[in-house]
């Protein structure tokens, strides 16, 4: 019968590595090299072990055993300089040739294809190769670039066309290692794939313009827009961010260029947030870096700037107030803290559209408020809501010398409840004794009361109106109604404390900021940050002066029915009272035309709103014909024969030359209402 080979004892195996891996920080560089001479081939072999904890416990002895005693250039044609170390090292990577002295003259050897460059080249030839193949090879090669970086230059070739190959796997529906291995071998597939990009990172230098453009426009981009896995996108974050933040001239040497470098961020800003938006720690780290690039001297005068700045907007409406509140700082400081100013940033030099579906109200807030002297005390606006003191009503002598002393506010030991057997007095004396207890607990409890709304009224006093301030923006940005209300309170109020010249300059700013287009994006949401806006500047007084056409688009585009129709009753009201007779013919004018583009916006709003009594009331009051009115009151009682008569009467009667005047609009109704 034959007998079964024995299964190798990797615990044993693990155990040793450990102890060797212990040895290597104990003992004299001579002994380690004497020592680990004749454990050469073994350690070699347990290169190519299937075992992921035997390969681990290599990684950690190679990384100790090469920070010690490093290998040698590239360019040099040994493995290591000391001769204990030759074949070991050898044994890692593919070695052209292994030199060494022998009766003072040198003697060549070709050695083949060693741990890593098999693992390699197997699994880029292989098109069925699960990822264990390669973690042995990673993790020999990570062991081997932990204290010296550019070894990797010497395998970067076969290595970059495993990265591109891992990559495309990586994509694939199945994802790395998906089809045979599950669960688990996507997962080693998503470790090794991190651990290839952190391998390679600092290496871009030395890349070919074909194998940089490959690894930043293909492989990077590729992962960025279509990875899976949160961890590979963290681990891209973090590249990028180092490739950032490095300033040492050999980092700068080795990473991508500014062009390269933005391109990976806005593709970062692209997808990151849209495909992953519950992700507070990948979306937070991204933030972080864009928060410096805003704040480095070098960087914030590239095109940087400009190509994030919907990442900058992203950051001042971002959830986490910590990283918020970065934002702000950012953007608090690159204007004066002016309220005059900031209003035209808001309404002139601001492109809301960056910031999408999102209520900018909040940031408006936030910058306005900003404003204010932080330092001030705070006072109550309304005296009739201020509590009288606890000394207040005293009107006793007694009550009165029992106060006098808490003047000092000196600290009293608080009362603690305790059960305590006592006896009823029998005689008067006792009771007088007992009462003259009681009055003196009454007498402690009142000091005490009196003394802690001293040191409240103390720590009001601390309280700075900038504390206040920054609390409500911040209940602002959780709360959207709150902040639409804030809104509505505040702007009318500022408005006021501009000056004739200011509401001047303003009010002429408004009209194409509130026509643009970028706020299409905000007309299905609600609130509706233009709406309440615009909300805001009805309530103003002096009025803002807003054309009937732009309040008609307004009320039409953002759902401000109601507030529209308002703004125009009120326009049509007042141009039809500037035609009294103290007034001038110019003004007389100009008053009737305006009244009379308010009244066909009205006009025009009613009849999307399907309020027929309303429309008849206002032809009522306007109409020329009075065939008009009458025809829209049998209209409105069903009589549409009657109706329609009444029209082909005013149709009649109306001369020609009037059609393209003052009778336009009436001509237009009796079109439509005739062809209903």
């Amino acid at each position: 019968m034959k007998q079964e080979s024995a299964q190798p004892n990797y615990g044993n195996i693990c155990t040793a590595l450990e102890l060797l891996a212990f040895l290597l920080s104990i003992l004299r560089p001579e002994a380690i090299l004497s020592s680990l001479k004749p454990l050469q081939r073994g350690i070699a072999a347990c290169m190519t072990c299937p075992n992921s904890k035997v390969i681990r416990a290599v990684h950690a002895l190679l990384s100790r055993l090469m920070g010690l005693f490093p290998s040698e250039p590239t360019t040099s044609s040994m493995a290591s300089r000391h001769e204990e170390l030759e074949s070991l090292y050898t044994s890692i990577s593919k070695r052209l040739s292994v030199h060494w002295k022998k009766n003072c003259r040198v003697i060549v050897v070709v050695c083949p294809p060693q741990v890593v460059y098999e693992g390699l080249t197997t699994y880029e030839k292989s098109p069925a190769a699960p990822p264990s193949t390669l973690f042995g090879c990673l993790m020999i090669l990570k062991a081997a670039c932990v204290n010296h970086p550019c070894y990797i230059d010497r395998l970067i070739t076969p290595f970059m066309h495993v990265l591109q190959k891992m990559a495309r796997e990586h994509l694939s529906p199945g994802g790395i290692g998906g089809g045979a291995g599950g669960q688990e071998s996507s997962s080693m597939g998503t470790e090794l794939l991190i651990l290839s990009l952190d391998l390679v990172k600092n290496r871009v230098g030395v890349m070919g313009q074909e194998m940089r453009k490959a690894f930043i426009g293909a492989i990077l981009v590729g992962l960025i827009e279509k990875s899976p896995d949160v961890k590979v996108l963290r681990a891209i974050t973090k590249m990028v961010e180092d490739w950032v933040k490095s300033k040492s001239p050999f980092a700068v040497n080795q990473s991508p260029t500014l062009r390269e470098k933005s391109i990976l961020l806005v593709k970062m800003m692209q997808f990151m947030e849209k495909r992953f938006p519950d992700e507070l720690e990948l979306n937070g780290q991204f933030l972080e870096l864009v928060n410096h690039v805003y704040r480095d001297e070098t960087l914030k005068s590239t095109e940087l700037t400009s190509k994030l700045e919907p990442a900058f907007m992203a950051g001042l409406r971002c959830v986490q107030p910590t990283i918020r509140a970065k934002f702000f700082e950012v953007f608090d400081s690159s204007m004066r803290r002016r309220l005059h100013e900031r209003l035209l940033f808001i309404v002139c030099s601001q492109n809301w559209e960056t910031i999408g579906p999102h209520f900018w109200i909040k940031q408006c807030i936030e910058l306005v408020l900003g404003t204010a002297v932080i330092n001030a005390p705070l006072r109550s606006a309304q005296p009739a809501t201020l509590l009288p003191a606890a000394t207040t009503g005293l009107q006793s002598l007694e009550d009165i010398a029992i106060t006098c002393p808490a003047t000092a506010l000196k600290e009293e030991p608080t009362d603690t409840e305790e059960e305590i057997d006592i006896e009823l007095p029998s005689s008067s004396e006792e009771r007088s004794l007992l009462d003259g207890g009681v009055a003196g607990r009454a007498r402690q409890n009142l000091q005490q009361l009196v003394q802690r709304q001293g040191r409240f009224l103390e720590g009001l006093r601390e309280l700075r109106l900038g504390a206040f301030l920054n609390a409500t923006v911040q209940l602002c940005h959780l709360d959207t109604p709150l902040a639409q209300h804030l809104w509505q309170q505040l702007m009318p109020r500022l408005w006021k404390v501009l000056s004739d010249r200011q509401q001047s300059v303003l009010a002429g700013e408004l009209v194409p900021f509130l026509c643009s287009g970028s706020h299409v994006v905000q007309k299905d949401c609600h609130p509706n940050a233009i709406g309440v806006f615009v909300e805001a500047l009805a309530q103003c007084n002096p009025p803002v002066a807003i054309k009937p056409a732009l309040i008609k688009y307004l009320g039409r585009s953002h759902n401000l029915w109601h507030r529209a129709c308002l703004l125009l009753e009120q326009a049509a009201l007042t141009g039809r009272g500037g035609s009294g007779a103290s007034c001038s013919s110019v003004v007389r004018g100009a008053a009737e035309e305006a009244g009379s583009a308010a009244e066909d916006a009205l006009a025009e709003l009613y009849s999307l709103l399907r309020e027929e009594d309303l429309l008849g009331g206002l032809w009522q009051r306007r109409a020329r014909h009075p065939e008009t009115p009458l025809a829209l009151a049998l209209e409105q009682q069903g009589c549409f024969e009657q109706a329609q008569a009444a029209l082909e009467a005013a149709m009649a009667r109306a001369p020609r030359h009037e059609a393209a005047g003052m009778l336009q609009s009436e001509c237009r109704l009796w079109e439509e209402h005739w062809l209903r």
